[in-house]
């Protein structure tokens, strides 16, 4: 991130970094990667972020987890926004 990458860069699959951090459960990065700006609002060609977070969130929320939540939802995500 210090060298200037796009945070909002796509893979083949239409995946940005904010994604795949989602996906994976890395919900400090997925922090940071707002803080410098990624779009909360992306969607890839099947999820939106708050999918994406809803589908693999531990059942029992973390408190890194829920502070994605809260900037998801202040940026105005829409939790009933069809998939892409």
């Amino acid at each position: 991130l210090k060298a200037g990458v796009d945070v909002n860069a796509r893979d083949d699959g239409g995946w940005t970094p904010l994604l795949n951090a989602l996906e994976r459960r890395r919900y400090a990065l997925a922090s940071l990667l707002l803080q410098r700006r990624a779009d909360p609002r992306v969607m890839c060609l099947e999820w939106n972020t708050l999918h994406v977070l809803a589908a693999h969130c531990d059942r029992e929320l973390s408190k890194d987890c829920e502070v994605v939540v809260k900037h998801l939802l202040e940026a105005k995500v829409d939790p009933s926004a069809p998939d892409g």
